[in-house]
Formats: structure tokens, C-alpha cells, sequence
């Protein structure tokens, strides 16, 4: 129980962080602007899980609540990007085809969802 209050306060901070980010980026740089909301999360997201996994490694937390707390919590309610992106990392160590196909996987099974939502729901909601 302990474990799932930790990565829900952390993910309502993430979450809300998310949100606040969202919404003042079109204020900041324009509603035109290739820096969205979503690429400032997901890149600041990327940097914030390389820090944070090398810190708690070094001053050996990766097995405290700390690390449900930060990593799955706030990240995870921030952005899974930044999950996707240490995951393709670590397989990019042992083969690239492998991390290659991952990422193919992700992005046109990902897209092919959407799609497959918005044509199935279309059919369905008719």
C-alpha cells in the first residue's frame, strides 16, 4: 500500500506540472511555435530520468520509496517519454536493430492506435 500512496503523490505533482506547462508554453513562445508543451515535457522528462537514475544510483536509493516516488511517480505522471526513452536506451547497449525495432514499434503501433480509435469509434458511435 505504501508503494502505490508513494507513486500516486508523485504522480499528481508530475501530472499538474504536465498541465501547468501546457498551458503557459503557447503563452511564452507562441501558439505557432514548435516548442509545444509536449516536446518541453518529454525532453525535459528525458534529462530529469538520466539525472535522477545516475543520483539514486550513486548514493544507493534505486531500492527506496524514493525511486517510486520520483521515477514512476512524478515521471511517469509528467511524461512516459522519459520511461520510452531509458528503456530504448538500455537496449540500444545490447543491439541496435533491437532498439531500432522498438522504436518502430512504439511510433506506427502507436499512430495505428489512434487511428484505429478514432475510425473504430467513429463506427461505433454513429
Amino acid at each position: 500500500m505504501r508503494e502505490i500512496i508513494l507513486v500516486a503523490i508523485g504522480g499528481a505533482f508530475g501530472s499538474s506540472l504536465r498541465y501547468l506547462i501546457s498551458i503557459y508554453t503557447p503563452l511564452l513562445f507562441g501558439r505557432s511555435s514548435i516548442l509545444t508543451g509536449t516536446l518541453i515535457v518529454n525532453i525535459s522528462g528525458c534529462i530529469l530520468i538520466g539525472v535522477l537514475i545516475q543520483w539514486l544510483e550513486v548514493r544507493q536509493l534505486m531500492d527506496t520509496g524514493l525511486k517510486l516516488l520520483v521515477l514512476v511517480g512524478f515521471l511517469g505522471g509528467f511524461t512516459t517519454y522519459s520511461t520510452f526513452s531509458i528503456e530504448v536506451f538500455e537496449i540500444f547497449r545490447d543491439s541496435i536493430s533491437n532498439a531500432m525495432l522498438y522504436i518502430s514499434l512504439h511510433l506506427i503501433l502507436g499512430i495505428g492506435g489512434v487511428w484505429f480509435g478514432i475510425i473504430g469509434s467513429q463506427w461505433l458511435f454513429k
